[in-house]
C-alpha cells in the first residue's frame, strides 16, 4: 500500500479508537456473560457496546482442517440450534481453555474431536470472527497427513459426526448451503494453496 495511503489509514482509525472506558456492568448468564460499557473515542465521542464472552474467557477459539495423506478431509456434522437447518458441517474446532495458546487449542480439538494427530500444523490466518461485539480471535490451522489414531474424546454435552470426503466435495457443500458458517468457509478457501504441497 502506498505511504500516504496507510498514514491516512492510520488517521482515520485514530479518531474511532477507545481511549477510556466508562460504565462497566458485567450480567452473567451462565456460560456466556453480557459486559455493557461507554466507549470514549479518540475524537471524544462516547458510544455504548455490548461485548460478550464465553465460559470465563474473551471467546478466541481455534479452528483445525484435518487433511488425511490422500488429500481428503474430515469435517464434523454436529448440532447447531441457532442455524436455519440446526445442524451443520464444520471443520473441527474449539474455544481456547484459559492460558491456551491458538496452536495447543488446534491440537486438542482435533485429537478430541476427530481422534486424528497430525505431521505438521500450519497457521493460515487469525482474526476476529465478530469485532463488534467480542474481543475473541479466531485461529484457523491446517493438519497435514492427520491420521485417526484413536477414538473421539468428546465433552458430555458435544455430539458430533465425522464426515469424510475429498477437498473439491468439502467445496461443493458450501455451495450446496450444508457448509454455512464462515470460518469453515474460510478455512477452506485459505486451504487451496495447502493442498498441493
Amino acid at each position: 500500500m502506498r505511504k500516504e495511503k496507510l498514514e491516512e489509514l492510520e488517521r482515520i482509525m485514530e479518531q474511532y479508537k477507545t481511549i477510556e472506558i466508562k460504565n462497566l456492568h458485567q450480567e452473567a448468564n451462565g456460560y456466556i456473560k453480557i459486559e455493557e460499557a461507554d466507549y470514549v473515542l479518540g475524537n471524544n465521542k462516547i458510544i455504548s457496546r455490548d461485548r460478550y464472552t464465553k465460559g470465563g474467557n474473551d471467546a478466541s477459539c481455534s479452528i483445525i482442517l484435518p487433511v488425511l495423506e490422500n488429500g481428503d478431509v474430515i469435517l464434523v456434522v454436529q448440532p447447531r440450534v441457532h442455524t436455519k437447518n440446526t445442524v451443520t458441517v464444520e471443520a473441527p474446532a474449539g474455544m481456547m481453555d484459559k492460558g491456551e495458546v491458538a496452536e495447543e487449542a488446534a491440537k486438542r480439538e482435533l485429537e478430541e474431536e476427530t481422534g486424528c494427530i497430525a505431521e505438521q500444523i500450519i497457521k493460515i490466518a487469525s482474526g476476529y470472527g465478530d469485532p463488534g461485539s467480542s474481543s475473541g480471535i479466531t485461529n484457523l490451522f491446517i493438519a497435514k497427513k492427520a491420521k485417526v489414531v484413536k477414538e473421539q474424546h468428546l465433552d458430555e454435552d458435544e455430539y458430533l459426526s465425522l464426515f469424510t470426503c475429498t477437498y473439491e466435495e468439502a467445496l461443493e457443500l458450501i455451495d450446496m448451503g450444508y457448509i454455512c458458517d464462515i470460518s469453515t468457509m474460510f478455512i477452506l478457501e485459505k486451504a487451496k494453496e495447502y493442498m498441493i504441497k
